[in-house]
């Protein structure tokens, strides 16, 4: 029994992804199913699966389709995870049924997969390392998949998560070198665009790409919530979406801080019922001109792409037209707001400094 002990022990600490093929090849042929038996119940107990424990090989020749199936259907049984360990030269799937659909962690690990069984996401019909929301895409190192409709909700108000993280709230630590600032982020995810662009190329990044497919049920891609459970004391203000940013001094760059398109699948119109909604805000809208003095707080355009109307940094307006969408007729008593124009069937009114609507007939404009 402590033979058959220490030997198991020895197994778990002795492989290791870099001497896995050559003590394969090595050993026996009955010593080699021995320790990989010995890597499988090492790899069950810690909740990770290897593919190379059901058979595959990353030599870029051999096909993985049966030893892959193998090793999801372990995975689904005691809901591990996967892991493709690195191989220079990828994996080839020839064979085998897959979906983007299976449930699990997989850890691709940067691997190149190659064979039939990847389906086609150069045309949208891509599969096993695909994603079932966009089949276009490849994943490269974890793709995971889950299911959290499948369970039953306790009530109404409840709502299932499929993945969650919290943090602490923030506070004052007296270890702090400034003891009056202090930032703090629960998430925090970066990267950099990278160099090599020039006119007639598109080497795009993205940080973030939620995405949501409507069928029959309605749905939001993302939920924001701010809520004013206590009475903020620090004069900052708190923000339910904040867009920042930096750069260096004069190196400006097409940038458009908020950008709501929408379009079919061809490129044809598909449009947004609203673009823009806000309700119960004390200012529904706000717009503050450049501190430069130069630019404009709103500008919008005809479908062919002709300025229609404007309102520049002074708070001055140009439009194409305007049309009072309700008659109105003051009376003697009447007040009104400094500028403010109405008019009905005979008369235009303007409103004076002194709060008293001026009249002119519309015969005399």
């Amino acid at each position: 029994m402590k033979k058959a002990v220490l030997l198991s022990v020895t197994a778990l600490f002795a492989w290791n992804g870099a001497s896995h093929a050559q003590s394969s090849s090595s050993q026996p042929p009955q010593e080699r199913m021995d320790w990989q038996a010995d890597r499988k119940n090492a790899a069950t107990a810690r909740s990770v699966i290897d593919v190379r424990d059901y058979g595959a090989v990353g030599d870029r020749t051999t096909d993985n389709g049966t030893a892959f199936k193998n090793a999801i259907t372990a995975a689904e049984a005691n809901n591990p995870e996967i892991n493709f360990p690195y191989s220079p030269k990828g994996y080839v799937i020839q064979s085998g049924a897959f979906t983007n659909r299976m449930l699990g962690r997989f850890n691709f690990n940067g691997n190149v997969f190659s064979g039939k069984a990847l389906g086609r996401p150069e045309n949208g019909a891509g599969r096993f390392n695909s994603l079932y929301t966009n089949p276009w895409l490849i994943v490269s190192n974890v793709k995971e998949e889950m299911d959290p409709a499948a369970l039953s909700l306790p009530s109404s108000g409840s709502a299932l998560i499929g993945h969650a993280f919290e943090c602490l709230p923030n506070r004052p630590n007296n270890t702090d070198t400034i003891m009056t600032r202090r930032m703090v982020a629960c998430l925090y995810a970066g990267t950099d665009t990278g160099t090599g662009g020039k006119p007639g190329t598109a080497y795009t990044m993205e940080v973030f790409n939620p995405v949501l497919n409507l069928d029959s049920n309605s749905g939001s891609v993302q939920e924001i919530d701010l809520n004013f459970n206590g009475t903020v004391r620090d004069g900052g203000i708190s923000r339910g979406l904040f867009i920042t940013g930096g750069g260096k001094v004069g190196n400006t760059t097409s940038s458009v801080a908020l950008d709501i398109q929408h379009s079919d699948y061809s490129g044809g119109p598909l449009p947004w019922s609203t673009g823009v909604s806000v309700r119960e805000a004390t200012v529904s809208y706000q717009a503050h001109a450049r501190s430069d003095g130069t630019g404009s707080m709103f500008e919008g355009f005809s479908p062919s792409g002709t300025k229609v109307s404007a309102i520049d940094d002074n708070g001055y307006a140009t439009f194409a037209g305007i049309a009072a969408s309700a008659g109105y007729t003051p009376t003697a008593s009447s007040t009104c707001k400094k500028g403010a124009i109405m008019n009905d069937d005979s008369y235009a009114y303007f409103c004076t400094s002194k709060g008293k609507w001026k009249k002119v007939a519309l015969d005399a404009l």
